[in-house]
């Protein structure tokens, strides 16, 4: 049986207008699509960047088709006298977009800690050799990171005059930090996670400080030596490589080289310290004015105190206006609750990484410390100093 439904066109669909009408109609849908699915893609939000140490250079230009699947950028720091073979390396890595930075001729500390000693002629004895050379050769080098990430500020001051950025590793107390994008210098040391087995990598915690620097458009920072298969010690296994390349994408961050630096302080704006101070200021003033009745909140440059005014909040902020952490009083003046939000802590009954925390503590009749338990930061409290906030 011939079915008694077909399909029916408007009579102008086969005239010439019709048909200009109806592809304006169709490419205007179709240009509203695309466009549509570029924007959901959205903006890249925050940046890492990993770094390699010393010299493997056949195997990090091996792993140069994993960074270029992925559109991504590093930095290699390169340790020794620099041969025709490390110059032909280094050339071609930053052919391919990564960046270059120095390590030392001998792998020698420009710091002892133990001493305090500090090598006043460390550029000239043992970085300035390389530095030279890569001028001559045409590699274009602004950063340095310390052998053994051993440092200090007179340091910092000493290689300032020759490099832009510095990379070392946390220092102690360990602490992971995050650089707002909005706030890079065009100067600064960064410091940065060792990734490796000897540094007990954990691959979700790795992404779990990821997560939060694309959740506060920051830049996070991480060091390692080769790129090899089931890499052992202090060097990072391939396949890892890989794994945070491909979580770096999903969260739509920015991998870049340090060279790279220059152009996310362009693209996210930048304020000076002065600037960035002043505004500061004026927010606090008037959010103080609107805030006189609610709990009194006060803030420093300091740590906060175990005990202080009874029923009231302190803030620890740095000099750039960062909150720090965020600390709480009861009625007796002891602080019963304390939020961080510079680095992870590792909470056993969670079997996880808390970023950022809330450690909250219980007093016995005398008044003395008892316990401490750790949380996730409650809903409703962010990283911003309360007094900024709208």
């Amino acid at each position: 049986m011939r079915s008694i439904f077909r399909p029916v066109l408007p009579g102008f669909f086969f005239t010439h207008n019709g048909m200009e009408i109806f592809m304006k109609t169709f490419l205007s849908f179709f240009l509203l699509v695309f466009c549509a699915s570029i924007l959901s893609a959205g903006e890249k939000r925050g940046a890492v960047a990993f770094t390699f140490d010393d010299y493997h250079g056949p195997r990090w230009l091996k792993a140069d088709a994993v960074f270029k699947k992925y559109n991504a950028h590093a930095t290699f720091f390169i340790v020794g006298g620099l041969n025709k073979e490390k110059l032909t390396t280094m050339k071609k890595l930053q052919a391919a977009g990564h960046s270059i930075g120095l390590h030392s001729l001998r792998h020698l500390d420009a710091y002892t800690p133990k001493t305090g000693k500090l090598y006043r002629e460390y550029f000239e004895k043992e970085v300035k050799a390389q530095y030279d050379l890569c001028k001559k050769e045409n590699i274009h080098v602004m950063s340095f990171a310390y052998p053994n990430n051993r440092r200090n500020e007179e340091s910092d001051k000493l290689l300032f005059k020759h490099f832009d950025y510095l990379r070392a590793g946390l220092g102690k107390p360990k602490k992971m930090i995050f650089y707002p994008l909005d706030k890079l210098e065009k100067k600064m040391m960064l410091g940065g996670q060792g990734i490796g087995k000897y540094y007990k990598t954990d691959p979700k915690q790795i992404k779990y400080l990821m997560d939060q620097a694309a959740k506060s458009n920051s830049l996070i920072v991480f060091f390692s030596h080769d790129i090899r298969p089931n890499a052992p010690g202090i060097s990072m296994p391939s396949e890892l490589l890989e794994e945070l390349l491909a979580y770096a994408a999903k969260l739509n961050m920015n991998v870049i080289g340090f060279n790279e630096i220059p152009e996310l302080r362009k693209k996210y704006g930048h304020l000076s310290d002065e600037k960035r101070k002043a505004l500061l200021q004026k927010k606090i003033e008037e959010n103080t004015k609107r805030r006189k009745n609610e709990t009194p909140i006060h803030s420093g440059v300091k740590r906060p105190p175990n005990v202080s005014i009874p029923n009231s909040i302190y803030e620890q902020i740095d000099n750039g206006g960062h909150l720090q952490c965020r600390a709480f009083y009861d009625s007796e003046g002891r602080e019963f609750a304390r939020q961080d939000f510079t680095h992870p802590h590792y909470e056993k009954k969670a079997s996880r990484y808390l970023m950022p925390h809330e450690h909250r503590f219980r007093y016995n009749e005398k008044g003395l410390r008892i316990s401490k338990e750790t949380y996730d930061v409650p809903d409703g409290y962010t990283g911003i100093p309360t007094n900024v906030q709208e």
